[in-house]
């Protein structure tokens, strides 16, 4: 059966035809035209509903960013206090570097660790040492999660190594930043 989209492209097929059938004649073919038209009409129309259903569900939707942006998200770590983006002191420099030292010994007692790998956290503790005397208290901190989050993403070190140097940065350092409890553990890895 051919498909027509227009009553005259119907009626033009009609008479087009050798045998030149009456109007009574092709009416079963109108009506099958009608049929898909009507059937399109209700296929457009459950689109548009749908699509209406999506943008109502949408428009029901809370606007997260707007939230974000006007709520105080609050500290980082439980019991932190606010702290401004201050310059680090000459002492306190020095007691960043005698704790970033203290833990790259502590590295080379750790069996589980390659070479190349305490070679890695060494070059990440420099790099955090040296941005302390040229970065304020919460660039540094973000540097060290930073540092602290790529080497477990790009699996330079196990997580349960990095949570480690995290908990020792702060437990040492955790003052300057205004810290009064620990951060959360991670969760266990398979």
């Amino acid at each position: 059966m051919p498909r027509w989209t227009t009553i005259s492209q119907v009626a033009e097929e009609i008479e087009r035809r050798s045998d030149k059938r009456t109007f009574e004649d092709a009416l079963p073919e109108l009506r099958a035209w009608a049929e898909r038209v009507r059937d399109w009409c209700s296929v457009a129309a459950l689109r548009k509903a749908r699509e209406a259903e999506e943008l109502e569900k949408y428009a029901r939707m809370p606007d997260l960013w707007s939230m974000v942006t006007r709520q105080d998200l609050g500290s980082d770590l439980p019991g932190e206090q606010e702290v401004e983006n201050t310059p680090f002191t000459a002492a306190e420099q020095a007691e960043i570097a005698s704790h970033v030292d203290e833990i790259k010994q502590r590295l080379h007692e750790n069996l589980e660790l390659t070479t190349a790998q305490i070679s890695g956290v060494e070059q990440k503790l420099d790099d955090l040492a040296d941005a302390s005397k040229r970065v304020g208290r919460k660039d540094w901190k973000i540097m060290l999660y930073g540092a602290a989050f790529g080497m477990i993403v790009n699996d330079a070190v196990p997580a349960h190594i990095v949570q480690g140097l995290i908990t020792t940065v702060i437990s040492g350092l955790g003052h300057i930043f205004g810290l009064a409890a620990m951060p959360p553990s991670l969760p266990p890895t398979a």
